[in-house]
């Protein structure tokens, strides 16, 4: 299921060890990191990204300055990391449409599950509801 799934990553930089994309890399997934919101609204108009990862502690992106705009709008489903200790953020994200909300630090397992989970919500979405 996740070897065909396209993950976009929007962070503040581009390092060459990135965590959040070796671990979704080591899962099979399809990953390309970005830390310019012009390049994210690109490469979202493509229409072949499956998920949006969206770093909301990202200051340097556009994204991050509007990402109740990002959720309400986007499809693919959108997944936010945050810091800690900001329940607030995540209710308020997950009310403005996030698929969810991951709060930092987070395992390796943790992610993966929570990509596959929102992929598993998405395409069970997308996909007619079976009749009886």
């Amino acid at each position: 299921m996740d070897s065909s799934a396209h993950v976009l990553f929007v962070r503040h930089t581009l390092a060459a060890h990135d965590p959040v994309s070796d671990t979704l890399c080591r899962n099979d997934f399809s990953v390309i990191v970005v830390n310019d919101g012009a390049e994210m609204h690109r490469l979202l108009s493509l229409g072949n990204i499956d998920v949006l990862i969206l770093d909301v502690t990202t200051p340097r992106t556009d994204a991050a300055n509007r990402w109740e705009q990002v959720c309400s709008a986007s499809n693919p489903p959108v997944i936010m990391l945050a810091a800690p200790g900001t329940e607030p953020g995540a209710v308020h994200a997950l009310h403005a449409g996030a698929a969810d909300y991951i709060t930092k630090p987070f395992s390796d397992r943790e992610l993966v599950a929570r990509v596959r989970s929102v992929l598993r919500r998405t395409r069970w979405q997308a996909s007619e509801a079976p009749t009886r």
